[in-house]
């Protein structure tokens, strides 16, 4: 088993000489740095990723403030002490944050400076149409033919 260890921008360092050693044994940085290293790529999401590169910036947008509603709806139901999944709420959280980023990276594109950014967020915001996040409108919708048939 081939010791890992992390390094930035997504690297992981793999360690083959060191075989069998504990991590204390080897945590020295000058030994590190000895040692001959293997890089190989991690997964970051990479497919994920690709699909919101796909997406055009409207199309971010309203999935942005959908997933934002989708929050809301979990706070409403941490609050009320309802059943919810902790970790769709982390993971709602860093998908939204993926497709703002990837917002971001295209204005850089196209030059945008962050003080037009910011502005051009406010306007963004104040220009949203609020409506109930997909999962309530079909919690709505089967509320409203349950009603219809009795």
């Amino acid at each position: 088993m081939a010791l890992a260890a992390t390094g930035m921008a997504g690297l992981r360092l793999k360690l083959d000489s060191c075989q069998g050693l504990k991590r204390t044994q080897i945590a020295a940085p000058l030994r590190l740095r000895a040692q001959p290293l293997r890089v190989s790529m991690m997964a970051k999401r990479t497919i994920e990723l690709k699909e919101i590169r796909g997406m055009s910036d409207e199309l971010i947008n309203e999935t942005v403030v959908d997933l934002k509603g989708e929050l809301f709806l979990m706070r409403c139901k941490k609050v009320t002490r309802q059943d919810y999944r902790v970790s769709d709420y982390k993971n709602m959280k860093k998908k939204i944050a993926r497709m703002l980023t990837v917002k971001r990276e295209r204005e850089i594109e196209r030059g945008i400076k962050p003080r037009e950014s910011r502005k051009l967020k406010a306007k963004w915001k104040r220009s949203i149409v609020y409506r109930p996040p997909p999962s309530l409108a079909a919690i709505l919708d089967a509320q409203k033919t349950e009603e219809d048939k009795a």
